[in-house]
């Protein structure tokens, strides 16, 4: 069989050394290569340059999440009855230290600081609506889905906070 019949036969064609048609180039893979040690050295310089985790004093309380007045006022049902914070305390170890932190986990960037003064100003009725409604701007969910006697709980478990080092 001659070359040129090996070539329409679907018999692969044997290729010469260097023959770049037949073993394909170097080429593109170098520029794939360079472009993926580009993209690692941009993304591990943006890493580098992401802004330090949050300490006590720089996240606050969005000053655009306004609590309706009428919710501010409420009182807590429960604020006669300082024993069931510790259910509060339970309810906070699952639902929010993951991002307002405690003494064994450390708050994410977004979340305020619980014992802080600012969030310690906040009225129950404040409190019990910002757990309640959530604020998605800031990524807090709304726990509409939890009891209200438990999200009164966990107002007496904020309260518990003041003066914490965290």
């Amino acid at each position: 069989m001659s070359a040129r019949q090996l070539e329409f036969s679907g018999v692969p064609r044997p290729f010469a050394v260097g023959d770049r048609r037949r073993a394909g180039s170097t080429r593109p893979r170098l520029i794939w290569i360079a472009a993926a040690l580009l993209a690692a050295s941009l993304i591990a310089e943006s890493l580098a340059q992401s802004p330090p985790a949050a300490t006590t004093t720089e996240a606050t309380i969005d000053p655009s999440w306004v609590v309706p007045a009428k919710a501010a006022e409420r009182d807590n049902p429960m604020r006669d009855k300082p024993e069931v914070a510790a259910g509060g305390q339970k309810l906070f170890q699952r639902k929010c230290r993951m991002c307002h932190g405690d003494a064994t986990h450390e708050r994410t960037n977004r979340a305020p600081d619980l014992a802080s003064p600012a969030a310690q100003a906040e009225s129950d009725g404040a409190l019990f609506w910002r757990i309640s409604n959530g604020n998605p701007r800031s990524a807090m969910p709304s726990f509409s889905g939890l009891p209200e006697q438990q999200r009164w709980q966990l107002v007496l478990y904020i309260r518990t906070l003041v003066g914490e080092n965290r």
